[in-house]
C-alpha cells in the first residue's frame, strides 16, 4: 500500500513539472567557415515560467598558428563586448589556435545596459527566442 502511494506522488510531481514548464531549454547553434576559418557559436536559454532565465553564449572562431587576422579578429570582439566584460557577463580567451567568447547572463540578478548585445530579449517566449535566433541562422531544438 505505502509502495502505490510513493509511485502516485511521483507521477504527481512529474505532471506539476511538466505543466509548470520547469526546465525547459532552448538551444542553438551555427556551425560553418568564415573566410576559410571553421566558426561555431552555441547558445543556450534555459527558461522558467515561459520567460528565459539564463542565457549561455559561446562563440568561437579557429585560427591557424601566427594566422595575422587573429589579433583583429580578438579586437574586433573585445570592443564589440567591452561592457559586457567589464560587467563579468563576458569573457573573452585568445588561445593558440582559436579566439572564444563567452557570456553568461541570467535574466532573474543581472542587468546591463549593454542587454542588447545578447540575442534575445529578457520578456521573451521560448517560441520568440527561437524565431529571433532562426531567423539569423542558427538551429535549433
Amino acid at each position: 500500500m505505502k509502495r502505490i502511494k510513493r509511485k502516485e506522488l511521483i507521477l504527481l510531481l512529474l505532471i506539476t513539472i511538466l505543466l509548470t514548464g520547469c526546465g525547459q531549454k532552448l538551444k542553438c547553434k551555427i556551425d560553418g567557415h568564415v573566410e576559410g576559418r571553421k566558426y561555431t557559436s552555441t547558445i543556450v536559454v534555459k527558461f522558467s515560467e515561459g520567460r528565459p532565465s539564463t542565457y549561455s553564449f559561446e562563440d568561437k572562431m579557429m585560427f591557424a598558428t601566427l594566422d595575422p587576422n587573429a589579433e583583429l579578429y580578438y579586437h574586433s570582439k573585445y570592443e564589440e563586448y567591452g561592457t559586457l566584460i567589464a560587467e563579468k557577463y563576458a569573457r573573452i580567451s585568445n588561445n593558440a589556435d582559436n579566439i572564444s567568447l563567452k557570456i553568461k547572463y541570467d535574466f532573474n540578478k543581472n542587468n546591463s545596459s549593454q542587454e542588447n548585445k545578447i540575442l534575445i530579449g529578457r520578456n521573451d517566449t521560448r517560441d520568440a527566442a527561437k524565431g529571433k535566433l532562426e531567423n539569423i541562422g542558427y538551429k535549433c531544438k
